[in-house]
């Protein structure tokens, strides 16, 4: 019976790594029959720590594919069996998972509560790297909402000091990219509040390291962002030259949607100079 259970368990085992397997290639149907068939072995065993790591699998696949009810379910499903087996670690990464669902409902509110008891848990337990991703999650989820509702000044000041934390714990662990990240989000609150000059300079340095990093994607984004800020402030000139160097870098990457909003950004700015034929 023994090496009967033992060969079950390993073959759980074996589904796991095959669906993530599948899951990078990008066979998602057939990653989720894995990982599908690997959740009832690891069910028939009573083995909950496989069994979570096989729900957790399966909601990101359902997520990438779009089924969002149905992940949110496996997303939750597994949050209880963390629990059961006390792994605040677990729980941390489900309630963030479960955050980015709701986020990509647009339901605001739900997310900063998952966020929030992330931080919670894993400050409890230390993790430290993780609390500043969760810290810069639960800073955009408050920066989107502030974005929704552009006169709640109070939502994005909490997105400010909430951001200006994750900020200092990426600084301290190091953490150049994740810095960026954050210093792009703190620009467009700042931007949101009409606070320019603030917004410039944070993202000028968010600039100079995907510059250094030479992540062009990234770089796009913040110049795009930097226009925009240049443009409040009436620097025309400097705000064409940042946009056409954002487009051209748009070009390069082949991203269509990202020529669009860059072009778009860019005739606007031009028709506060010469008119649109500048525009070439």
């Amino acid at each position: 019976i023994d090496e009967i259970l033992n060969d079950r368990s390993q073959l759980a085992t074996d589904l796991m790594r095959l669906g993530r397997l599948l899951h990078k290639q990008g066979k998602f149907e057939e990653a989720q029959q894995a990982c599908e068939r690997q959740i009832k072995i690891a069910q028939a065993l009573n083995n909950q720590s496989k069994l979570a790591t096989g729900l957790k699998q399966l909601g990101r696949l359902l997520q990438q594919q779009g089924k969002i009810e149905e992940a949110q379910q496996a997303f939750e499903r597994c949050i209880e069996i963390a629990e059961n087996l006390n792994d605040p670690e677990r729980i941390s990464w489900l309630l963030n998972n479960l955050g980015g669902i709701a986020l990509q409902q647009n339901k605001f509110e739900l997310p900063i509560e998952y966020y929030v008891r992330a931080v919670q848990i894993l400050r409890e337990h230390g993790n430290e790297q993780f609390t500043a991703s969760s810290l810069n999650s639960l800073g955009i989820a408050f920066h989107q909402y502030g974005s929704s509702l552009l006169g709640q000044h109070k939502l994005l000041d909490k997105a400010l000091e909430v951001l200006e934390k994750s900020q200092e714990i990426f600084t301290h662990l190091n953490a150049t990219t994740q810095v960026a990240l954050v210093l792009h989000s703190l620009g467009r609150a700042w931007k949101l509040k009409r606070e320019f000059e603030k917004a410039e300079i944070l993202l000028k340095q968010s600039q100079e390291i995907f510059e250094d990093e030479k992540d062009f994607s990234s770089l796009a984004k913040v110049m795009n962002t930097l226009g925009g800020v240049l443009e409040g402030q009436q620097k025309w000139d400097k705000a064409e030259k940042i946009l056409r160097q954002s487009y051209d870098l748009a070009v390069k990457l082949e991203d269509k949607r990202g020529q669009a909003i860059i072009t778009n950004s860019l005739a606007q700015v031009i028709a506060h100079q010469e008119g649109e034929d500048k525009f070439k």
